[in-house]
């Protein structure tokens, strides 16, 4: 996936947030080459002393956040761009965890993800001073969070497989979608989970459909009140591997004991969701009636300008207007087809066309672009109310709660509490916006790893 300069920029940012200004510049650095020795880091940055540069190695590497090619002449540093982009939606991830697993778990993680890579014992120990459960129970969690590849325990060290929660927060994605796609069926969501379960730890990151699971097994991961039995699963599976349209589900030969194999096409949801999302944009920025201009052309092809004016049926005017401005901000590609030797635009016809690479690259581009300045807006208003915050941080610590009450106003005078209220609903705004840029980010990103075996796994459907 190409690196922007809107990328290299947010990663800088975000790095500065969690770490420093040292560990930041190491970064930043190593965005500039695929991969960089210790040699090529200095002269790209002289100001940066040699113990400073080694300690911000030490910390990305601890953190997983850049890995290292060793040599016989040097050792190479390079950043796996997706890996440090999940690191930064940690929080979030485990927030979900704890809603799934309980605070026990998320709080073994929360202490992983803090310290990079941790001795097991202090883990264990970490984890179990001033909380009911025991040692014993924390090894428990621990050891199956292991076994569902959440952690991974080496020489008694302890690091969190990051890109697990990337690929959680995917089938997530993608069960919803698909939820949302037949009209929130319980029954499709719970075959849809089933699948990219079983699937789990035999399907590539990459790969653009789950391994084939068969009838038996995703029978018995099912609840019993939701298929009586075989022959009913069976059925409505034929049913949803017919869908012509999007092919979601796809039956996938037969087993020789356990029947009818099935696999999710994990590509072509990704695909539909990110079409949905590049919709939604163009609705946005131009309107509806430019976005359904923009969606017969992701359905049917390449069109003539006059064929798309028959099935838009509007105007021939407007159509012309759409076209220009989409084709003006590079969502659609006009090509000009001659009839005539001399080139003559008079004599010629136009194909518009959709590809999706150069809009999802826009796209990703503008995210982080978003998310910088998201970014420098909330240190902005945080520093700008730092004396109104802190205090309100003291009160809550005081108190013992977060949300505002009525003790509040013992603290704060009303045209305190007021501005309080409007700091606090402002950065939530500026929270909500972020995550919600950085869902499409993470779209974008999946679609670009995915895109290839996603158009060659379409031509063998």
């Amino acid at each position: 996936m190409l690196v922007s300069v809107a990328h290299r920029e947010l990663a800088y940012l975000l790095t500065k947030h969690y770490f420093n200004e040292t560990v930041a510049k190491v970064i930043m650095n190593l965005f500039k080459y695929d991969q960089a020795s210790m040699g090529l880091l200095r002269m790209i940055d002289p100001s940066l002393k040699v113990n400073d540069l080694k300690k911000a190695l030490i910390i990305l590497i601890k953190y997983q956040l850049v890995d290292y090619n060793r040599t016989i002449k040097s050792c190479d540093y390079i950043v796996p761009l997706e890996r440090l982009f999940a690191f930064f939606r940690l929080p979030k991830f485990l927030h979900a965890v704890a809603l799934a697993d309980g605070e026990p778990t998320s709080r073994i993680l929360r202490i992983v993800a803090e310290r990079g890579t941790i001795g097991r014992e202090a883990l264990v120990n970490l984890s179990s001073k001033g909380y009911k459960e025991t040692k014993q129970e924390i090894t428990d969690i621990m050891n199956s969070l292991s076994a569902r590849n959440y952690i991974a325990i080496m020489k008694e060290n302890v690091y969190l497989r990051i890109e697990r929660f990337d690929r959680d927060h995917r089938d997530d994605l993608i069960t919803d979608a698909i939820m949302n796609f037949y009209n929130k069926e319980a029954k499709v969501r719970s075959i849809c989970e089933a699948i990219l379960t079983l699937s789990m730890d035999i399907t590539g990151d990459d790969a653009p459909i789950t391994a084939p699971i068969d009838l038996t097994s995703l029978h018995n991961a099912l609840k019993r009140e939701e298929f009586q039995n075989k022959a009913n699963l069976e059925l409505y599976l034929s049913k949803l591997t017919t869908e012509f349209n999007y092919k979601f589900f796809i039956a996938s030969g037969n087993h020789p004991q356990r029947g009818p194999m099935f696999a999710l096409n994990v590509g072509a949801v990704i695909d539909h969701l990110l079409k949905e999302h590049v919709c939604s944009v163009i609705t946005t920025k131009f309107g509806p009636k430019c976005c359904r201009l923009f969606r017969i052309l992701l359905q049917k092809g390449p069109l003539l300008l006059k064929q798309i004016e028959e099935i838009i049926m509007l105007p021939a005017r407007d159509v012309r207007e759409y076209s220009y401005m989409l084709n003006k901000e590079n969502f659609i590609r006009n090509r000009q087809v001659p009839k005539t030797p001399d080139n003559a635009p008079g004599k010629s016809v136009f194909i518009l066309s959709v590809e999706m690479d150069p809009i999802v690259y826009k796209i990703a581009d503008l995210c982080c672009r978003s998310m910088v300045n998201l970014l420098t807006r909330y240190d902005f208003e945080i520093e700008r109310n730092e004396p109104l915050l802190s205090r309100s941080r003291a009160v809550q610590d005081l108190l013992g709660v977060k949300e505002v009450t009525e003790e509040w106003n013992e603290y704060f005078n009303s045209h305190e509490m007021v501005e309080l209220n409007a700091v606090n609903r402002n950065l939530d705004r500026l929270l909500l916006a972020r995550n919600q840029v950085d869902e499409t980010m993470f779209l974008c990103h999946i679609w670009l790893t995915m895109r290839k075996n996603m158009q060659k796994s379409m031509t063998e459907i």
